[in-house]
């Protein structure tokens, strides 16, 4: 009689993707052990998936390994037989439940981030182990501008576009907030839970922020040029129509009413041609279309997006675009062509953003909660000499008059400076000084071009 290991006799192994005949596919290992003191290495093993005919196999040893397993239910009968295939034991009998390539991978482990440069840093992950996300399938990831506490995947927009499920690194935009990372397997199944990492930019010494864009605040909250959607119960709602097939028309319109945009009210004049840091904050939410019955969706019913129950999904998303001009008084055509951003560093003096409102769902719409961007200018320093009287002119304007911190070459003992300056230089007048000459340190933000 074999021993007992519950469930019966046998036990299986976690399931084990492999590469099989070239493709991905699953292994289960069973397991069992006889009683101390029984010899026979010798096993009949009867299998079958689901209500299949049984697959009966003699097994050396105590394993047996079912290849290219299917998802469903596997029954399996193990007995000792003697070396004429003679049958001495009841079969122990075991019964385990395939989830196959349909299951959702794992979730991504040991997320961190790593900044790189002002607008830029590195998202490392542990390598998944799934050969089915591993061939074919990809890492997903997004952002949300909230902490942690309040970020949520259904509020994220992407930020850069999925990468190689055999990632362990990206480089992505630096923002505060919340990164959400998911994996996806080569079916579109994706892992039950994201992981997130927050993110606080360090303190802003080195930056200062110039423009502070919060398009959900204004006094007229979306009070920007509005084409294919509108301002709902405070919320900026792109609605698209069930009844027209995603794809149809060309343009903005490709997608029919799959797809908006949003022009941000102010435009903004740095008062010289800078450059300049931007970022998004994006926090926008997926909608169902109400009053729609779930046959109206064009196309296969099998191929659709999300859930039966009508769960909302990640369908859609919010890219934000900048463009400048640098004369005066700039026309249509002074203004450089859209240029998507995420975080960027851009040069320019008057400034415009939009935002585009996508879906790829029919039925699912996108509904903007926060729309904003910051124009942030860095930290400079510039130094020299001069003599006491005459006007220093900086090699480039600050956006905002300087610091500046004269040092005297020998201001004597009864000597003392006189200083007038402006964003674009400075005079310091040594007054009592045994000597004329000094240097000096000037520290601001912006360098004018």
């Amino acid at each position: 009689m074999l021993a007992t290991i519950p469930p019966g006799g046998t036990v299986p192994t976690k399931e084990v993707q492999f590469v099989f005949n070239g493709k991905v596919a699953i292994k289960i290992t069973w397991h069992w052990r006889v009683p101390a003191g029984q010899t026979t290495k010798r096993f009949r093993v009867r299998y079958r998936h689901e209500d299949d005919n049984f697959t009966e196999v003699i097994v050396q040893g105590t394993t047996f390994d079912i290849l290219d397993a299917k998802a469903g239910n596997y029954q399996i009968q193990v007995s000792c037989i003697s070396s004429s295939n003679i049958l001495f034991s009841k079969p122990a009998l075991a019964n385990y439940t395939v989830g196959g390539l349909g299951a959702p991978p794992n979730d991504i482990r040991n997320l961190s981030l790593t900044p790189t440069t002002e607008t830029l840093a590195i998202l490392s992950w542990q390598k998944v182990d799934e050969l089915d996300v591993q061939l074919g399938g990809r890492i997903i990831i997004r952002h949300d501008p909230r902490v942690l506490a309040l970020a949520e995947w259904n509020a994220s927009n992407r930020i850069v576009d999925g990468v190689s499920g055999t990632s362990t690194q990206k480089q992505v935009p630096l923002l505060a907030g919340t990164y959400f990372l998911k994996a996806e397997d080569f079916q579109g199944n994706r892992s039950v839970n994201e992981t997130a990492f927050e993110v606080a930019l360090p303190q802003p010494d080195s930056r200062h922020v110039v423009k502070t864009y919060a398009e959900h605040n204004l006094s007229t909250p979306f009070n920007g040029t509005k084409t294919n959607c509108s301002v709902v119960s405070g919320n900026l709602d792109l609605v698209p129509d069930p009844y027209v097939a995603l794809g149809y028309a060309e343009d903005l319109y490709f997608a029919v009413d799959g797809a908006a945009e949003y022009q941000f009210q102010d435009t903004f004049d740095l008062g010289g041609t800078f450059d300049f840091i931007v970022r998004r904050s994006i926090v926008s939410f997926p909608t169902e279309t109400t009053g729609v019955l779930f046959d109206a969706r064009a196309g296969l019913f099998d191929d659709a997006t999300g859930l039966f129950d009508g769960t909302t999904s990640d369908v859609v998303n919010v890219v934000t675009y900048v463009r400048t001009a640098t004369v005066t008084s700039p026309s249509e055509s002074d203004y450089t062509p859209w240029a998507e951003f995420v975080a960027a560093v851009v040069q320019g003096r008057h400034v415009q953003i939009k935002a585009e409102l996508e879906t790829t769902d029919e039925l699912t719409n996108v509904s903007v909660d926060q729309l904003g961007a910051t124009l942030e200018l860095a930290r400079r320093t510039e130094t020299g000499t001069g003599t006491s009287g005459n006007a220093v002119t900086f090699a480039n304007a600050f956006h905002q008059t300087p610091e500046v911190i004269i040092t005297p070459t020998d201001l004597g003992a009864n000597g003392f400076v006189t200083l007038t300056k402006s964003t674009t230089g400075f005079t310091a007048t040594l007054s009592g000084a045994s000597n004329t000459g000094f240097s000096y340190t000037a520290t601001g933000f912006g360098r004018a071009l």
